[in-house]
């Protein structure tokens, strides 16, 4: 059976209902949903796991399309095959998957740190159905979302295995060089391979190097929290990343080099100002937040004592 049979055969099960249902689950493959999900693990659950998996996912992204430009294979285009979502359909080459890759990326790397049984069974589900998802919607062929799987796991592999050497050495340096690598490095690839994709890429990566590295020198924020103010960190940053996504998209020209300047901002947000706005106005006091009689002198104590702090927070 050819590929192209393969996805008619997929594709004959199709109706509305399917058509909705598998629209709704190949968004959880997208950009936006790990815009939704990364910020909020690294915010609310683990800063070391919430940049580890940021940090993966811009380095996965920048192997996908590394790779599509270096293959350029054609999306299905046989006139019998329906393409049902069009507009999920970023760019003109299909291998590898992007959506299949980035969530066999994300998912390996939960697996790999939570060691539950119950993410394994999920994260294997979620990268089946995605996956499935891009064939049925006429978006790819079966391997382009094989080979996607494939670079994800291995990708994910070999992070792992050289992160804490790396981290360790890249620990131990000053905080000029560490800026200085984080601004220098994504620029340099960005100036070798600039693209509408890679300016994001490259960009975030600038963000975030900068951003966690700033607050793990002068802030230290810590993740763990009340209920309550894990909504409100969650609700407040997510509302203005999206708010820094949007309006710069329609205050900058349509120039990719621009789109660098906008996913650094957006990084800059997540991983510095964000953590400082919430250290500064969600700083749980024995269980409330900010009080109206210490939170004048918490607030000052602290944003004129942060410079002055040294070693910072916690190893990312």
């Amino acid at each position: 059976m050819s590929e192209i049979q393969i996805i008619l055969s997929i594709q004959s099960i199709s109706n509305s209902t399917f058509d909705m249902l598998f629209k709704a689950i190949t968004n959880l493959g997208s950009e936006t949903f790990y815009m939704l999900i990364i910020p909020i693990i690294y915010w609310c659950f683990s800063k070391k796991n919430g940049f580890r998996l940021a940090l993966l996912f811009s380095l996965s992204a920048f192997v996908n399309l590394t790779l599509k430009a270096f293959f350029h294979l054609p999306r299905p285009s046989d006139p019998s095959i329906k393409m049902l979502y069009k507009e999920a359909a970023a760019g003109t080459v299909g291998f590898p998957s992007a959506h299949s890759q980035g969530t066999t990326t994300f998912w390996s790397y939960v697996v790999s740190q939570a060691k539950k049984r119950f993410l394994l069974y999920l994260g294997v589900i979620l990268v089946t159905l995605v996956s499935l998802s891009r064939v049925y919607l006429g978006l790819h062929y079966l391997h382009d979302v094989i080979g996607g799987i494939l670079v994800g796991l291995v990708v994910t592999f070999i992070f792992v295995k050289i992160y804490n050497i790396v981290g360790k050495r890249l620990m131990n340096l000053s905080l000029p060089v560490k800026i200085t690598i984080s601004v220098c490095l994504p620029l340099l690839l960005f100036a070798l391979y600039h693209t509408p994709n890679s300016a994001k890429v490259f960009g975030l990566l600038v963000g975030m190097g900068v951003g966690s590295t700033l607050e793990n020198r002068y802030i230290g924020f810590v993740e763990r929290a009340s209920l309550k103010i894990q909504f409100l960190k969650g609700l407040i940053g997510l509302v203005v990343l999206f708010i820094i996504r949007v309006m710069l998209k329609e205050v900058f020209p349509s120039v990719y080099s621009y789109d660098l300047l906008r996913y650094t901002a957006m990084g800059l947000w997540i991983f510095f100002f964000a953590p400082f706005v919430f250290s500064q106005f969600l700083q749980e006091n024995n269980g409330t937040m900010f009080s109206k009689e210490n939170g004048g002198d918490m607030l000052r104590s602290k944003y004129f004592s942060w410079k002055k702090r040294k070693g910072g927070g916690r190893r990312q």
